[in-house]
């Protein structure tokens, strides 16, 4: 495996990874920003809220892209090999939490892990998502607390299904991520999935923010 290319590749779905599909899609679709409304999250659950179902569809298969189209690229010149697989993933979720192009809010870059783990070890995600549900009720409805332990107990998972050091590494590296991104101001269930309807029910000269 060719090491400099490797690393071109990284850098360059680490770029990949920070195209804002959520602000792009929200902006064509409404002329607002999906970064001043709703939970302020660049991602998929705020675009649908903000941008509506145009705006999400279009968010989704761009976040979905930041995961295959690395996994794709490594199947396709690097033998499927579980360093490129993590380094390429890795890089373009990098860019999504921290993207070059928007200098406040990113994105979680949860839709990216969830197909990354969807062809990495599909076992594992089943786990990721049953610790989310079971927290989630346990916390009475918290997606903070539901997500947190979901990243936490993720490398776990993928040393007791895959015994891949690369990939135990990946799911350390995805659970930093996501406690560095990640708030319980930046929670999208307490938002609600109604936004752009209630922000039109808003009466005429008053300030929307007032409505939230």
């Amino acid at each position: 495996m060719d090491i400099t290319w490797v690393l071109v590749f990284t850098f360059g779905f680490y770029i990949y990874g920070s195209i804002p599909y959520a602000y792009i899609a929200v902006k064509n679709a409404t002329g607002g920003s999906v970064i001043a409304e709703g939970s302020g999250n660049v991602g998929v659950a705020n675009a649908f809220r903000v941008g509506g179902l145009a705006a999400g569809f279009i968010t989704v298969l761009g976040e979905i892209s930041k995961a295959l189209l690395p996994l794709s690229i490594s199947f396709l010149f690097f033998e499927y090999d579980m360093l490129a697989n993590v380094l390429f993933t890795g890089a373009a979720l990098l860019g999504t939490n921290f993207s070059i192009f928007l200098r406040r809010k990113s994105g979680l870059g949860t839709t990216c892990v969830m197909y990354s783990l969807l062809v990495l070890s599909p076992i594992s995600l089943l786990g990721f998502f049953g610790v989310m549900g079971l927290v989630f009720v346990i916390s009475k409805k918290s997606g903070y607390a539901s997500g947190l332990a979901g990243y936490v107990s993720l490398p776990v998972f993928l040393y007791i299904f895959n015994h891949s050091f690369e990939l135990v590494f990946w799911g350390v590296f995805v659970a930093v991520l996501f406690a560095l991104a990640f708030s319980a101001e930046r929670d999208e269930y307490p938002h609600g999935f109604d936004y752009r309807k209630r922000a039109r029910e808003v009466p005429e000269g008053k300030d929307q923010g007032d409505a939230r």
